[in-house]
């Protein structure tokens, strides 16, 4: 859900102190009320921990996540409605049965009784928008399970029709640094719900045979020639600092270790170091030229970090009455592990004594794997095609997205460079299967206070001048070619 629900938490808390052997009684109800109760347990151990601001801090820290509003259409409600009222005939609470749905090889059955599980869905629904009389549209639905798998879902709001597609939100493992990136920026943060974000999802034919959809021809548009550029869903800025993770991307924690450097030189008391790098395994082609790469910047960072001592030592600064300390922080992004390229984003974050703030720099690394070779962001693109003036209306589409453009203009202070400055410093771009990351610098299009914005670029949206005949014309025809990884933010596109 994307409200907070204290009043349940302080429920739960003394229902589960209440009733020890709830947990075993009924084995049904085992997976829904552990995956829950876990949490309970961590706040009767940490008894000093005020929960309440706890929680308040992790519903700050996710309302700035949530994607742009795309309320439905009056149509859509409609169709919505009518699957809704289809499987409310359905229901039947004696036999403990309601309405279903699939969702690839799961299938998801509705939840008939017992206790539900909380939630945070990743964007207000789309029928809440449309409809503010909804009663609790993104509450808990049921579960989904599937007979090749012991994994289960947990989905979240009554399914959907958008754009042709029905939806609904289901748990993911893409926002599994939440709370560690709230710590972060909170003292205490925490949450008993699950994290959901929008899935496609397949109606079954005994209900779809009685639906009135109308039927939509499904064409590639080119929106870039069409009024559809303006109107189309812009998913925003990603995410505005770089120990948040990047929405949509894969961990891929497969495919590589974490590793650390522990400098050591001369006054090394008055440094705080916090050097953690990805190292690729080898099973991962080009891993020796792509770890070189990262270990050699990382190298980087800290010599330049130590090189002020060269000027100014703590000597110095005790003898003219100042406290000496230095900060080196590093974060990393896996954007991409795939076939074709290795993407990673890394941010070097330092601070100084005397600075009012740290001041943080991003590099990429977009290694192509059929040489080996650093990929050239410049060269994906048709030179004649007047690709720099449509990156830079993309550019403004993420950023401004949703605010009005009177708002937009108070918000960015300057205008998105071109991609050659941007690569020049010290903004970075990064190569994926949905579009191009852009992680700008902090200072790049605001303040520091608004943080450094990270946007994604649709391929949709510049298809038109990519070049065909290019070095990377192979790695872009099979983007093109994922139609799994369609969606009203990243149309389908053809090249």
């Amino acid at each position: 859900m994307t409200f907070y629900k204290l009043t349940f938490s302080i429920f739960l808390l003394i229902f589960v102190a209440c009733s020890s052997n709830i947990e075993t009684n009924n084995s049904e109800e085992t997976n829904t009320f552990v995956q829950v109760s876990t949490t309970t347990t961590v706040m009767e151990a940490d008894e000093d921990i005020d929960w309440g601001q706890a929680f308040s801090n992790f519903e700050n820290y996710w309302k700035p996540l949530l994607k742009e509003n795309r309320p439905l259409t009056d149509e859509e409600l409609n169709i919505t409605y009518a699957l809704r009222e289809l499987m409310d005939q359905e229901f039947d609470y004696f036999e403990g049965k309601g309405g279903y749905f699939y969702l690839e090889d799961f299938i998801c059955n509705e939840k008939v009784r017992g206790m539900s599980p909380g939630g945070y869905i990743d964007e207000i629904h789309p029928v809440q928008l449309i409809d503010t009389d909804a009663y609790n549209p993104d509450g808990f639905w049921g579960y989904c399970d599937s007979a090749s798998s012991d994994e289960w879902k947990s989905t979240f709001g009554i399914p959907f029709f958008q754009a042709g597609i029905w939806w609904t939100f289901v748990n993911t493992n893409i926002y599994d640094t939440a709370i560690t990136d709230c710590k972060k920026i909170f003292e205490i943060c925490d949450s008993q719900w699950v994290l959901a974000t929008r899935v496609k999802i397949e109606i079954p034919e005994d209900f779809l045979a009685q639906l009135d959809i109308p039927e939509v021809e499904n064409v590639v548009q080119d929106i870039q020639d069409t009024s559809a550029r303006d109107y189309r869903y812009n998913r925003g800025v990603l995410r505005y600092a770089p120990w948040q993770s990047i929405p949509l991307v894969s961990k891929a924690t497969h495919a590589y270790e974490e590793k650390t450097i522990d400098p050591d030189h001369d006054y090394i008391d008055y440094f705080i170091y916090s050097v953690d790098f990805p190292q690729f395994n080898e099973d991962i082609a080009c891993n020796k030229e792509i770890n070189t790469a990262i270990t050699n910047t990382m190298n980087s960072f800290i010599s330049d970090k130590k090189s002020i001592l060269e000027n100014y030592t703590p000597k110095d600064a005790e003898e003219d009455g100042y406290e000496f300390w230095e900060q080196l922080l590093v974060y990393y992004d896996i954007v991409e592990v795939s076939d074709f390229v290795v993407s990673v984003i890394i941010t070097n974050q330092s601070y100084s004594f005397g600075a009012a703030h740290p001041v943080s720099y991003p590099v990429s690394f977009n290694f192509d794997l059929r040489d080996c070779s650093e990929i050239s962001i410049t060269k994906l693109f048709d030179v004649n095609s007047g690709y720099e003036d449509v990156l830079l209306y993309e550019m403004k589409l993420q950023v401004c997205s949703p605010l009005y453009e009177d708002l937009c203009n108070q918000y960015f202070e300057k205008e998105p460079k071109s991609l050659i400055d941007l690569e020049k410093c010290c903004s970075v771009v990064a190569i994926s299967q949905y579009g191009l990351f852009i992680n700008f610098w902090e200072y790049e299009v605001s303040g520091y206070a608004q943080g450094a914005e990270l946007i994604l670029i649709p391929w949709a949206g510049i298809a038109s001048n990519l070049d065909k005949d290019g070095p990377y014309a192979d790695i872009l025809r099979e983007y093109s070619q994922m139609s799994w990884l369609v969606t009203p933010y990243e149309p389908e596109w053809d090249f």
